[in-house]
């Protein structure tokens, strides 16, 4: 009897998996009326295998674990200590013109005697240019809609990273970290874009642990 009632799946389950793998982008419109395949596939990053990571910690602070006569952790207490977002995978190819992705700080140019021939360094000194914007697609809902993760302000804290081996391909493991602005620093700048059939669904993880969009 219990077994018919407590072994079930959701039935809007087909609607809700989210499948594949999904892609790194450096440029992405979520609210777009239609995608066109040839011009996501511009603003593709670099290939990738294995499936990436997504994460958002936040870290929570109790204010009364210190306090005499406390014996419970209370919800009044609590408070967001900090969130840190990433995205991290193993790229398999990268074109020329996105090296500099691979890197926390670099320079790149063109070769001024050979205009095939891209010249990435790495620098000791950050940039406004070193920190991307990155946006992670996934379809969902059936292949009717997607999932879209935004980071702003992203910084490659993997640094160079490749690996090669006889016989296979190149592989370079990444890490990016979303980084706050200091002109907005209550703003968290990782946001989840949920599209359905027809609507678009916002979900930005603020400071306080809400949904705000």
């Amino acid at each position: 009897m219990y077994k018919d009632v407590f072994l079930q799946i959701p039935a809007d389950i087909k609607q809700t998996l989210a499948t594949e793998a999904g892609i790194v982008l450096d440029d992405f419109d979520p609210f777009a009326s239609n995608f066109v395949a040839a011009d996501v596939q511009k603003n593709i990053i670099f290939a990738t295998s294995g499936g990436l990571q997504i994460n958002c910690a936040q870290e929570i602070l109790d204010h009364g674990s210190d306090v005499d006569n406390i014996k419970y952790k209370f919800k009044g207490f609590a408070d967001v200590g900090s969130t840190t977002c990433t995205i991290s995978g193993t790229a398999v190819a990268i074109s020329p013109e996105k090296f500099d992705y691979l890197l926390s700080a670099s320079t790149k140019e063109v070769s001024e005697t050979d205009e095939t021939v891209s010249i990435v360094k790495p620098s000791v000194k950050l940039t406004e240019e070193s920190f991307k914007e990155l946006w992670y697609v996934i379809p969902y809902n059936d292949d009717k809609g997607f999932i879209a993760v935004k980071f702003s302000n992203a910084l490659c804290t993997s640094g160079f990273n490749w690996t090669s081996s006889k016989g296979g391909k190149v592989t370079s493991a990444f890490t990016y970290e979303a980084y706050a602005d200091e002109s907005n620093p209550e703003e968290v700048p990782m946001t989840i874009y949920v599209k359905r059939d027809k609507d678009t669904e916002v979900v930005d993880p603020t400071p306080d642990g809400s949904e705000g969009s």
